[in-house]
């Protein structure tokens, strides 16, 4: 007895040929109390359904089948709670950078052999020498995502006339925080970003949780538009924005955070970029072309 649209969101579809995949959306206030409050590693389901033959003009399949291969490895590493977040984050941004290559280059064939060098190479002193090597040494991880705060909202049409105000409100917190302290802004952010993992330690599931819903959703739709690493930095700077926004709420309550604040958070987050096609395309674009969102600086901030 549902209407429309009551039936259908917040359920959140993406259609590919001989494919549909159903997700929840975080814009959601209950879906997104289901995806933060739960602790078991997320799961899906796979169904045949028979339904009427359908064809896709120009599908790449074979761009296709990569793309999902490299999603189940993607999941597979965000979801291995053995080894530090910063690391997952790592692998998946490398092993990315190196798919868009190697699809730019038209050699998606090279790309299955490099995949399986990734999974190889796992989390080591080589590994994390070289990533190193690549990260960007000059900048500080606050100033960059205070910087990237900066590049993405102008960009944005805003959906909810509250939300610049909560935006400014939380940032405001997070950051003059740092800057009136009267020592160093980067060492005052550390401290802040520690004590609030330690009064919040679901944070540390949360993340996880994040990361996934992100891969998920938006990650084999690059099978359409080719923005393979871009789908991956989405995944990474839209949970560490979240992040920001979360410290940002735990210094302005008095350095105390709930769940509840982690739900408001998410879903107001998620409603202003998910619920505007303009809105993900400008930060799609965003991501693929500024250098602001180069690999280096990606590495850096996680």
């Amino acid at each position: 007895m549902l209407c429309d649209t009551c039936r259908k969101y917040p359920r959140h579809i993406e259609e590919f040929e001989g494919l549909r995949e159903y997700s929840l959306s975080l814009s959601c206030p209950e879906a997104a109390k289901i995806l933060l409050g739960r602790r078991e590693k997320v799961t899906f389901q796979t169904a045949e359904v028979p339904s009427p033959e359908e064809t896709y003009d120009d599908f790449d399949y074979m761009l296709f089948t990569a793309l999902e291969d490299t999603r189940e490895y993607f999941l597979e590493v965000l979801q291995n709670r053995q080894i530090p977040m910063r690391l997952r984050m790592w692998k998946i941004l490398a092993a990315a950078s190196d798919f868009q290559r190697c699809a730019d280059r038209n050699q998606l064939f090279k790309w299955e052999e490099i995949r399986e060098r990734h999974k190889a190479s796992a989390y080591g002193e080589a590994f994390t020498s070289k990533v190193q090597k690549h990260m960007n040494k000059k900048a500080a991880p606050d100033e960059l995502l205070k910087t990237m705060w900066k590049a993405v909202v102008p960009k944005m049409e805003v959906l909810r006339p509250d939300w610049q105000e909560f935006l400014k409100k939380n940032l405001q917190a997070l950051y003059s925080s740092a800057e009136s302290s009267g020592v160093s802004p980067a060492s005052v952010y550390s401290q802040n970003r520690a004590d609030f993992e330690k009064a919040y330690p679901d944070w540390n599931i949360q993340e996880e949780q994040l990361l996934v819903y992100w891969i998920y959703t938006y990650f084999c739709g690059a099978v359409y538009d080719g923005e393979i690493f871009a789908k991956v930095k989405m995944a990474v700077v839209c949970t560490l924005l979240i992040h920001e926004l979360d410290m940002g709420a735990y210094l302005k309550n008095g350095r105390v955070f709930c769940l509840e604040d982690q739900i408001d958070i998410c879903y107001r987050f998620s409603r202003e970029l998910e619920h505007s096609d303009l809105n993900l395309n400008a930060f799609e674009d965003l991501l693929a072309a500024d250098k602001l969102f180069a690999l280096e600086n990606m590495l850096k901030i996680c």
